[in-house]
């Protein structure tokens, strides 16, 4: 089905990067959070390097600078990646002209998946990365070609390479490229699903040592701690205990718990650091993790509670708002980087439309979970009955696996409810969908 050289696919790139060139364009040089200024501070040498922000990001964006001289060119890089990955998956998935356009469009311009690629987040590079590794994977299983493994592969590695946890929804999708690898240098089933494993094994300790090669000029941070002592207030909070061990320092206090309370939030973790450190010395990491464990098991209520509510909220259960659905523009900042090509009345009108997505149900994560159940239990049930084309079904059940992963992942591991959290899993479930539909809609 994969065609690129008819002039029915090369329109189909020209329509996905004329949207890519518009909105890097109007949008320049992309929402920026305080995330991303730090970020862009060490691009430009003002901060040193650390791992707590992807180290791969910063020499990606002092690449692009080096040659096209201007800080918003990671938004059109980001863009380029992003239509250039969709035109790619629909020219995989239909042979119709008119099917592909539809799913460049449906895709692209799909409210959740659009707005968070406005941004400077390694969110957004973690988005698209899974999603090129994804159809690189289909591409190979239609045409086999060393070319689309290695695209794959080394789209998995940024993608865990630019968030850490982008590691756990790559797994599914490595092992589903190493079993199509397998399975053609192997004709036995036994042997090539051995095989795979043995290959995935391989290539993630190839890719985690690339990734400490790249990280090796960097200052090391602890990011677990930031995780762990958010639990352990939340925790202390909830049984009126105060759990927080005497090594992490700490604000002058005359009521520890009171202070504690008034500066926790429910939804995020860095408030509650006005008070108590998650950042502990390097002798005492080890023991702050066994506290962590000890408190989980003593009071595992109260720290459900606690991942439950934090999950609900990300999830956009019930009438809750959705949390940071999006960075309001660009921070105050002390490059003068703001918007290029928009009027400060005109990104007021883009957040007022911004708004009314984020109101509405297609901004609800949970409809995307269900249909990431939905996709999976069709492709175990097609497989089963031989209903479609395997190579389909099994990328559909691969890419709904990785979405319900990372969701599964954020109920334990979310320092946040932060909403960009959950866009691999929505980009996922339209994947699945589209290659779904597009395959039924072939048929007939």
């Amino acid at each position: 089905m994969f065609a690129l050289r008819c002039r029915e696919g090369v329109l189909i790139f020209v329509l996905a990067n004329a949207c890519a060139a518009w909105t890097a364009y109007t949008f320049n040089p992309g929402f920026m959070s305080y995330d991303s200024l730090i970020q862009y501070k060490q691009v430009v040498g003002e901060v040193a390097l650390n791992d707590a922000h992807p180290v791969i990001m910063v020499y990606l964006w002092r690449a692009l600078i080096a040659v096209f001289e201007y800080p918003g060119i990671l938004l059109a890089f980001h863009q380029v990646f992003y239509w250039s990955t969709i035109a790619l998956f629909s020219c995989s998935v239909a042979s119709s002209p008119a099917l592909r356009v539809a799913i460049v469009l449906l895709l692209g311009l799909n409210p959740p998946l659009y707005i968070t690629s406005l941004h400077i987040w390694k969110d957004v590079g973690m988005m698209n990365a899974l999603a090129l590794g994804a159809v690189g994977c289909l591409i190979y299983a239609q045409r086999p070609h060393w070319g689309w493994v290695i695209m794959a592969a080394s789209s998995f590695f940024y993608a865990f390479a630019v968030r850490i946890n982008g590691f756990i929804p790559v797994i599914p999708m490595l092992m589903f490229l190493c079993f199509l690898v397998a399975k053609n240098k192997k004709p036995s089933k036994i042997n090539s699903v051995t095989a795979a494993l043995i290959l995935t094994a391989v290539v993630l300790t190839i890719q985690l040592s690339m990734l400490k090669m790249i990280n090796l000029k960097a200052e090391r941070s602890y990011g677990l701690g930031t995780l762990i002592v958010w639990d352990m207030v939340s925790i202390s909070l909830k049984t009126n205990k105060n759990l927080m061990p005497n090594y992490l320092q700490r604000a002058p206090s005359s009521d520890f718990m009171a202070d504690l309370a008034r500066n926790n939030s429910a939804e995020a973790n860095y408030p509650v650091y006005k008070i108590v450190s998650p950042y502990p010395a390097p002798s005492d990491r080890a023991t702050l993790l066994r506290d962590w464990i000890s408190a989980i098991a003593q009071h595992p209520l109260a720290y459900l509670s606690h991942r439950a509510h934090v999950f609900s909220v990300l999830m956009g259960l019930g009438k809750r708002e959705i949390y940071y659905p999006y960075h309001p523009g660009i921070d105050e900042n002390e490059f003068q980087l703001q918007f290029k090509n928009l009027s400060s009345t005109e990104v007021s009108a883009c957040f007022r439309i911004f708004d009314r997505f984020v109101r509405s149900k297609i901004y609800r994560p949970w409809l995307y979970f269900l249909l990431l159940l939905g996709a999976t239990f069709t492709a175990v049930w097609r497989l089963a009955a031989e209903r479609g084309q395997v190579v389909n079904n099994s990328f559909v059940l691969a890419v709904s696996i990785s979405g319900l992963a990372n969701l599964a992942a954020l109920f334990f591991l979310a320092t946040a409810a932060d909403y960009r959290y959950t866009t691999w899993s929505i980009f996922a479930a339209l994947i699945a969908a589209c290659a779904l539909l597009a395959d039924l809609a072939t048929k007939r």
